[in-house]
């Protein structure tokens, strides 16, 4: 909900090393139309990927309930053959995102100054995206899967294999601990890339982190 702003801290620390996009999820702008569905929506950021270059070489990261966009995102790469190298899910939860919203409800509040006016816009996507992703759970997905979470979280279990604990809560890990979650992040990419399977060349694919359709997640910019 902060818009992709949110990423520029966690982007910056790329610069020069890897190719990074940013993505905003549509509805959020003056006379943009809202989606209808999740899958309508998953189908316009899976094309939004793909125009951005093979996903092989693409690490789809998420932010808040952005990571559950990025979950979706990947299921609907893998169904048309076009797999992400990998997932980052920024303090992501797969169940209750109403409840998440409500708890981080005043802490956005408060950080209007650093997101712009919360319009009527921006409030109307809001409810529409809660209708949209409470309740639905993006499908499994065969890509590896980093989940990154803030020590304010450190209590909540996500249920993830591969977890890397980092400074701050849920808006600081983005904005004054960008570093320490970006240093998380590239540290699991160099362990992706030891382990990338060759192409039938014999050649590395690059992976390239890109935060692909999940700019609208609930948390700090």
């Amino acid at each position: 909900m902060g818009g992709v702003q949110q990423y520029a801290r966690l982007a910056r620390h790329w610069r020069g090393l890897r190719e990074v996009h940013a993505v905003p999820v549509p509805g959020f702008a003056e006379h943009e139309p809202l989606p209808a569905s999740p899958d309508v929506l998953v189908d316009v950021l899976a094309e939004v990927v793909l125009r951005r270059g093979e996903p092989g070489g693409q690490v789809l990261v998420g932010y808040s309930w952005g990571g559950l966009l990025a979950l979706a995102t990947a299921g609907e790469l893998e169904r048309r053959a076009t797999p992400p190298a990998g997932v980052v899910l920024l303090d992501t939860h797969l169940t209750g995102v109403g409840d998440l919203f409500e708890r981080l409800l005043h802490g956005l509040l408060e950080r209007e100054p650093l997101f712009g006016p919360f319009t009527g816009t921006r409030l109307s996507a809001m409810g529409q995206y809660l209708r949209l992703l409470d309740g639905h759970r993006p499908p499994e997905v065969a890509a590896p899967v980093l989940f990154v979470r803030p020590e304010g979280s450190a209590a909540l279990r996500p249920g993830w294999p591969r977890v890397r604990d980092v400074p701050g809560d849920h808006f600081t890990m983005v904005r004054e601990h960008a570093g320490d979650t970006a240093l998380a992040i590239e540290e699991w990419l160099g362990e992706l890339d030891e382990s990338a399977v060759h192409d039938p060349g014999g050649q590395r694919a690059p992976v390239q982190p890109g935060a692909a359709g999940v700019g609208a997640a609930r948390g700090g910019a």
